[in-house]
């Protein structure tokens, strides 16, 4: 079965891609050629950390090396990714809308059209989704070397989700901490450069710091007794801190907490102490992968291409709310993939399976309202860093342009001087949706002011649409254009805290037809609100038909 094409062509190519045809008929602007050397690229994708969370986006957690990569690049304050893993990962690297059901049918990888043009590919971390959903597929789709396994599984013990190499699977007797492992890896794919001088492309994908909070008993001392205070105190200097840093504008109110009536003060000593020492856990894991990723950067000098060498950070959506089934507080799993672990074990070990919980990840999407899961922007809204020496005109800046997860393969193929095919290996794929960010680099600005995107999560009914500086969200999508909708001004109010839906029904209903005119057809339309309607108590489908 084929999938469907949301967007409209015309959409797709014209209003949200005008800065990608100017690579695709070869005659790119100016400020924005690129040398004849074309650049090695490494893309580090971290996994469910919250938008506030390092300390180049107003974080207390130390990230040193990533903060480096920020003040000789630029950050992005108005990035948005999908609420939930999978999606945003199938779409960075496929640069298309990502489809739940028949992803792969009427895609291409970078890595596939990246290799065609000399690139040698390396896949290293995290599979999540039917794009590629084994390391298996992963070799299959362009990538000439890969380690790592699917979603889940444990930090200390490779067993519970198996790692593959290259596609077969890996065992090791050895001490594993799997971020530590992933990177061993990374560095060894990057040494085969030395041998063919070809460049290289490195999606360096860490689990981190999904759960099971897992970390390193000295990692963990480091963090230990820092939140005691609790998740409100940090919520509000982080606000201040990123005020400070000129990431947000000072005029935003900083959204409702998860803790709204101040629990924390009623817990008892014990009971903070085991939600502080949560916390810890979590910054250290955050902690870690910035350890590693001075190792990556440590090789690449050594190397003598660090240079020569683009690299962009970022998360894979908001923090994540899950193991708060009673309260805001974390609770423990006892059981997952068959291996049982034990609440009385040291927290942050392998014996323990704990989650962060609503309260923290509130408090790491600080200032936005929500987190992952949820189309709001606490759920969206990722930090991202590009660093690439010599093409910053202001190293250390920040944009608040709209960028998103489909504006990477633009970029990639941009700096790579490929093109994106209309067909791959006999089938027709989808046309590109996103627009290279180089451009704001050079302090350019967007071309496109009004800018839509489309992002949902189907197993908690959400979605949004943006265009322009408007946005329509709804947690409940079971009616679709007939949902109750919120109407947000995100430049003003991008903490949603002001819903104008009822104020201004005008423009709530030109945003609720202008999303429902972004599809390409009836048959696209159908396609995807039908994964929203509920379903009967006798399971069948209740029928929409659109107006």
């Amino acid at each position: 079965m084929k999938s469907k094409i949301r967007m409209k062509t015309s959409e797709a190519l014209g209003k949200v891609g005008l800065l990608v045809c100017f690579a695709w008929a070869g005659s790119l602007p100016q400020a924005n050629a690129v040398d004849a050397k074309r650049p090695n690229i490494i893309n580090i994708l971290v996994d469910d950390m919250g938008y506030s969370d390092l300390g180049c986006y107003g974080g207390e957690i130390k990230t040193p090396n990533i903060d480096s990569l920020a003040k000789g690049g630029l950050r992005f304050s108005s990035y948005r990714t999908y609420p939930k893993c999978f999606p945003t990962r199938n779409s960075i690297l496929s640069g298309i809308e990502s489809d739940p059901i028949n992803f792969q049918e009427d895609a291409v990888t970078i890595a596939e059209l990246l290799r065609m043009k000399g690139y040698r590919t390396y896949f290293v971390g995290k599979t999540h989704g039917n794009f590629l959903p084994d390391l298996q597929a992963v070799a299959r789709r362009g990538f000439d070397r890969s380690f790592g396994n699917e979603a889940g599984g444990s930090f200390f013990n490779h067993k519970v989700k198996q790692c593959y190499l290259d596609g077969k699977e890996w065992h090791t007797d050895e001490p594993f901490y799997k971020t530590d492992v992933q990177t061993d890896f990374a560095m060894e794919f990057l040494d085969s450069y030395k041998e063919n001088r070809k460049p290289f492309f490195l999606h360096l994908a860490y689990h981190a710091p999904h759960y099971p909070l897992h970390a390193k008993p000295e990692d963990i001392a480091k963090y230990r007794g820092k939140y005691l205070q609790g998740p409100n105190h940090f919520r509000k200097t982080r606000f201040a801190k990123l005020k400070e840093l000129g990431l947000i504008n000072p005029e935003w109110k900083l959204s409702p907490s998860s803790d709204k009536n101040n629990e924390w003060e009623k817990l008892s000593a014990e009971e903070r102490n085991k939600y502080d020492h949560l916390m810890a856990v979590y910054a250290a894991m955050i902690d870690n992968v910035d350890q590693n990723i001075g190792r990556v950067m440590a090789k690449l000098k050594k190397m003598g291409c660090f240079e020569n060498t683009l690299i962009t950070f970022s998360s894979d959506n908001g923090a994540c709310p899950e193991g708060s089934p009673f309260h805001i507080w974390s609770s423990h799993t006892n059981q997952r993939f068959g291996v049982s672990y034990d609440e009385t074990a040291e927290i942050g070990s392998a014996k323990s399976h704990w989650k962060l919980g609503e309260a923290w990840a509130n408090m790491s999407s600080t200032p936005f309202r929500m987190y992952k899961n949820y189309c709001h922007e606490g759920g969206l809204s990722s930090p991202l860093i590009v660093h690439w020496p010599g093409k910053v005109d202001e190293p250390g800046s920040v944009s608040h342009e709209f960028v998103s997860v489909y504006d990477f393969m633009p970029v990639w193929l941009e700096v790579a001087k490929a093109e994106y095919p209309k067909s791959y290996q006999g089938r027709k794929i989808q046309p590109l949706v996103g627009e290279s960010f180089l451009p704001l680099l050079k302090g350019g600005t967007a071309a496109n002011k009004e800018r839509t995107a489309l992002f949902w999560y189907k197993s908690k009914s959400t979605v949004c649409f943006i265009k322009g500086k408007w946005k329509i969200v709804t947690l409940d999508c079971s009616k679709f254009e007939n949902s109750k909708w919120e109407l947000y001004d995100i430049i003003e109010d991008r903490t949603e805290q002001n819903d104008l839906s009822a104020r201004n029904p005008e423009k709530l209903s030109e945003m609720k037809k202008a999303l429902v005119e972004s599809f390409s057809d009836q048959e696209a339309y159908d396609s995807f609100t039908k994964q929203f309607v509920k379903k009967s108590k006798k399971g069948k489908t209740k029928k929409k038909t659109k107006k």
